[in-house]
This record gives structure tokens, C-alpha cells and sequence, in this order.
């Protein structure tokens, strides 16, 4: 996790062969995990529990630059 101003980032990383196959990856039940860990660790320090949440994407490809998908699942509590 990162912070970047005033929102708190997660960052999930996925190597695939394909864009399309790597954001399938990131399933509804593991977008909903990393959303209750950044609330969790957004809890536990006064200093974050007033910053925005979101959930970014790294996609790695053969031969190919890494892509960043930024926002992929916000939480703007």
C-alpha cells in the first residue's frame, strides 16, 4: 500500500498474457479483500482514516511495459 496525497493506495499486480486476461483476474471477492485491508490499515493509524481508498492495477505482460490501470475500485470513505 501506498499513499499518494491525501487517497491511500492498493496495489494489485498480475502478470498475463493478455490486458482483458488481467483484469478478470481481479475478481469481485478479491476487490471486496483488498477493500476491507485498506479500511483495516486506514483504522489502526489516526494519520490515514480520514484518506480516500482505491485499489490500482499493475498488469505484466511478455515482451510488453507494465500498464498502471489507477482506480480500478475506489472507496472514498
Amino acid at each position: 500500500m501506498v499513499r499518494r496525497g491525501d487517497v491511500l493506495v492498493a496495489v494489485e499486480v498480475k502478470a498475463r498474457r493478455s490486458l482483458a486476461a488481467a483484469v478478470d483476474a481481479v475478481s469481485t471477492r478479491q476487490r471486496l479483500r483488498i477493500a476491507r485491508a485498506l479500511a483495516l490499515v486506514a483504522g489502526r493509524d489516526p494519520t490515514l482514516s480520514g484518506l480516500g481508498r482505491r485499489l490500482d492495477l499493475v498488469i505484466v505482460r511478455p515482451w510488453r511495459l507494465p500498464i498502471h490501470l489507477v482506480d480500478v475500485h475506489r472507496d472514498n470513505r
